[in-house]
């Protein structure tokens, strides 16, 4: 984790897994064909613009994310900041949302979180 020194305070979280991802994440959009028309027409849009598509991730998954801050790092005024952070960017993404668009995604995509724990032991030895 390193800090941000720009004109705002933002922290960068690199991640990098060694072996093969099996699930992606977050899982793939359905077929377009398939899709129900009012779904159709946000796929079509989240296809086209991926930024949309991590903001809707960022709203869709804010627990998990949040979860995953607090389960890997010691309280601190640090982690305070980037989680209040976190939920002023989640609650802005939020608001340009539809609601209308939101009842549709949890009608006919089950994009409930899933999470799927790995051992990683070892991760970290050579460090």
């Amino acid at each position: 984790v390193l800090p941000f020194t720009g004109a705002t305070g933002r922290v960068c979280v690199n991640l990098w897994f060694d072996g093969e991802v099996t699930t992606p994440f977050p899982p793939p959009l359905p077929p377009q064909e398939s899709l129900h028309p009012d779904l159709e027409k946000i796929v079509r849009v989240l296809r086209k613009q991926p930024a949309e598509l991590r903001a809707l991730c960022k709203v869709w998954y804010r627990d998990l994310i949040t979860q995953s801050f607090l389960d890997a790092f010691d309280e601190s005024p640090q982690l305070k900041a980037a989680m209040a952070l976190h939920d002023r960017d989640a609650d802005l993404v939020a608001s340009r949302i539809a609601a209308s668009t939101m009842e549709t995604l949890r009608t006919f995509v089950p994009l409930e979180p899933r999470v799927e724990k790995g051992d990683m032991v070892g991760l970290f030895d050579d460090l």
